[in-house]
């Protein structure tokens, strides 16, 4: 933890969100709130369950009384007994405190886009409208009322109750609340849409003839195409393919093997048509990414813009990106994929169905995805291309140009 032990000197440098350890008494810690003051606190066990004691703050106690709190509740910890420290000594903070002290410090815990998600969520839907409440004063009614005057949209209602539930058990944690508080705890989430959507043969059809027209045309960037038609055969997330690295790329093995992702380090199986698009992308010096953006050095970013041109020019407007990797699963279904081979190709997180898919064998995975890669294929064929394109072209001409390297690259 430290080397050295908590002085009032070491408190006095401490920057907002810091912590520092003490040496002499295991888990006792100081750290710097947001609205600068200094609280002192105990991470210890108790009965094999951790908790995080506040035991007050600097200018109600001194380091020295604060040292002697923590050795004393760390020992009743270690008996057994639940330690209980004074309430006067912890006082609550503001909830917008509150968040920004969970997403400086429980935010180092969670991956970039999660930690981006709770804040967006925390600070425009939670901090605002309890602005004047105090954590510990926030009750089961607040929330439900607030849940209930976001249900026009449900989706981002349930997030927001997750994203705020999570920080009361944060602040359980650190004892600004009373220990099985939770005010989220009961209410009901709303019923949320599915929003699973596969491409018809038509309409695949039709994306493929719009992505073999803009290839040939040189209208949008070559690495722009060469993404989405990776999603599209390896069923692989947005974010996985855009920062996808050369050495992640194993061709011997047919593999991508990510050292990270939504459900932590996994590997894609490859059949021969995302090989294919690999195989013809230009390599640019310098650059690791392989899909490489405008920013010498770095990788595509954000494909938003160019994917809404793409989707119009095949009709389909409401198409998502991430609609592409339902499709894949669609298709491995229809080559005679079981749901747990499925899981296998697709990285699902959940610990049961990660159970159920270990026993899978990797040949019967290869031969999936090298069926369900033949379906896409025959259904985004190349024969007759879908009837109006030309005219949906003429009517809606494409206003992307790429720059002198964009074309260089190509």
């Amino acid at each position: 933890m430290s080397d050295a032990p908590i002085t009032l000197n070491r408190v006095g440098r401490l920057t907002a969100g810091e912590i520092i350890w003490d040496k002499d008494v295991p888990g006792f810690h100081a750290r710097r709130n947001a609205n600068g003051s200094v609280s002192f606190l105990l991470k210890t066990r108790v009965k094999g369950r951790q908790r995080y004691l506040t035991l007050g703050k600097q200018g109600t106690l001194t380091v020295e009384k604060a040292r002697d709190l923590a050795r004393d509740y760390a020992f009743a910890a270690r008996k057994g007994i639940e330690p209980k420290p004074e309430q006067p000594d912890v006082p609550s903070p503001l909830l917008k405190d509150a968040v920004k002290e969970f997403i400086e410090i429980y935010g180092l815990r969670l991956k970039p886009r999660t930690k981006e998600e709770y804040e967006r969520m925390l600070t425009l839907h939670v901090a605002p409208r309890f602005k004047r409440k105090t954590v510990n004063a926030l009750t089961q009614a607040d929330v439900r009322t607030m849940h209930e005057k976001m249900g026009a949209t449900p989706r981002n209602a349930n997030n927001v109750l997750t994203a705020l539930s999570k920080l009361m058990t944060w602040s359980m944690e650190r004892g600004w609340r009373d220990k099985d508080s939770n005010p989220c705890k009961g209410i009901a989430r709303y019923k949320e849409i599915d929003r699973n959507r596969y491409l018809s043969p038509d309409e695949a059809k039709r994306l493929g003839d719009a992505l073999r027209h803009l290839e040939r045309d040189k209208s949008e960037s070559v690495y722009v195409i060469a993404a989405i038609w990776l999603i599209i055969f390896s069923g692989a997330r947005r974010n996985e393919v855009l920062s996808l690295k050369w050495t992640y790329v194993d061709e011997q093995r047919m593999l991508l093997n990510l050292p990270d992702s939504k459900t932590g380090p996994k590997s894609i199986l490859l059949n021969r048509y995302a090989l294919a698009v690999l195989a013809r992308l230009p390599k640019v010096k310098g650059n690791p990414f392989v899909f490489v953006g405008h920013i010498t050095g770095r990788s595509l970013v954000n494909i938003a813009k160019p994917w809404n041109r793409i989707r119009t020019l095949a009709q389909l407007p409401g198409l998502r990106l991430h609609d592409l990797r339902h499709s894949f699963g669609n298709k491995a279904i229809d080559a005679g994929g079981t749901t747990r081979v499925l899981g296998k190709l697709l990285g699902h997180s959940d610990e049961e169905t990660t159970a159920i898919y270990a026993h899978v064998s990797d040949s019967r995975a290869v031969e999936l995805v090298n069926a369900t890669g033949d379906l896409i294929a025959l259904s985004m064929q190349e024969q007759s291309p879908s009837p109006g394109l030309k005219s949906r072209l003429k009517k809606r001409p494409l206003r992307f140009k790429p720059t002198a390297k964009a074309e260089a690259l190509g």
